[in-house]
């Protein structure tokens, strides 16, 4: 459910708001955005205690029994939104994309709803507020998808005082003023992340991280014929600049499979023990499927071809290697002119 249709479904319900327990529409709306179940053993119901639309923003107040929640790929799909979550008791746990996080009483973080997340919450109040991507210039390919605003404490104890008085306030807001407010609102929000300790430190160790996932499962799948940055964009839920940006260093994703690719076929043909190896079954396991091509890349990339790297190592093959020892005798090869 996108951030329009939450705050237009959550408006036709306002006359639910301060009611101990809401009614089930209301409830409906909110669990658009996740599969919610209460631990057995919690007697506390969940409520609402307040909810307040602020033109695109939406702001509630929290009484949740100790759950699970679910925010699976089909309510990730057009969620363009965020939530700031404000514990005011109680704690949550839980894995957003690829990332755990951990949220304790008075800390604010931000969580990005376009990506699959799982959570467990003890009993707990708290405040959320559900702020479109655009916004505040979010975007997922750029930003982390999970932000703790602790870095500097006075900006995160004037974002903490101004939520709690908004929530209590919100009510007194005249319609024409909405806007003004919901837009001073979102600054503050902005210019938190464009801290350095809040977005810079964090998406630059996101990025990191990604890449490192990614290029990992690329040494995981290299036999998968079709590993390519379609492939990467469906299994890592990037875009394709984001790939191309993460693997820019390297030549490209292309260039870095393909090369990953090659190393693991010369090891292969010089790690093959006594028994004899054909470089076409190598060359068809690993997703090359013309051998020709294979061998013109491979005597490029190592200045020998695959059969001489497969005949002239018989002496280095009876031994166990590592990848770095044949890396080094590939070069010394090169190097003596074998080819």
């Amino acid at each position: 459910m996108s951030a329009n249709r939450l705050v237009t479904d959550l408006e036709e319900h306002q006359s639910d708001v301060g009611k101990k327990h809401c009614s089930s529409s209301l409830w409906k709306a909110l669990h658009a955005v996740y599969n919610a179940h209460t631990s057995e053993d919690e007697t506390v119901r969940s409520s609402i205690l307040k909810v307040r639309t602020l033109d695109n923003l939406i702001f509630l107040d929290l009484r949740l029994s100790g759950q699970s929640l679910r925010h699976e790929s089909k309510h990730a799909k057009d969620a363009d939104f965020l939530i700031l979550q404000i514990f005011k008791s109680g704690r949550a746990t839980g894995v957003l994309g690829d990332q755990s996080w951990e949220i304790n009483s008075g800390e604010i973080h931000i969580l990005d709803f376009s990506r699959e997340l799982y959570s467990t919450a003890t009993h707990a109040e708290m405040v959320s507020v559900i702020i479109p991507h655009d916004a505040i210039g979010y975007n997922p390919d750029k930003h982390p998808p999970h932000i703790h605003l602790s870095g500097k404490p006075s900006i995160a104890q004037f974002i903490l005082s101004t939520v709690l008085s908004l929530v209590m306030q919100l009510s007194d807001v005249s319609a024409k003023d909405e806007r003004s407010f919901s837009q001073g609102f979102c600054n503050l929000i902005r210019c938190a992340l464009l801290t350095e300790s809040a977005t810079l430190s964090v998406n630059q160790n996101y990025r990191k991280e990604r890449r490192q996932r990614m290029q990992t499962y690329i040494s995981q799948h290299l036999s998968d014929p079709e590993l390519d940055a379609e492939h990467l964009c469906k299994t890592f839920h990037v875009s394709r600049p984001t790939i191309y940006r993460d693997f820019a260093e390297a030549g490209g994703v292309a260039k870095f499979i393909t090369q990953r690719r090659l190393e693991r076929a010369y090891y292969r043909l010089t790690s093959s023990g006594s028994s004899p190896i054909r470089v076409s079954n190598v060359a068809f396991e690993l997703g090359f499927m013309d051998p020709g091509y294979f061998s013109r890349i491979f005597r490029r990339r190592f200045g020998i071809s695959p059969k001489e790297a497969a005949s002239s190592n018989s002496d280095f093959r009876q031994n166990s290697v590592t990848f770095e020892e044949l890396c080094e005798h590939k070069e010394h090869l090169r190097r003596s002119g074998t080819s």
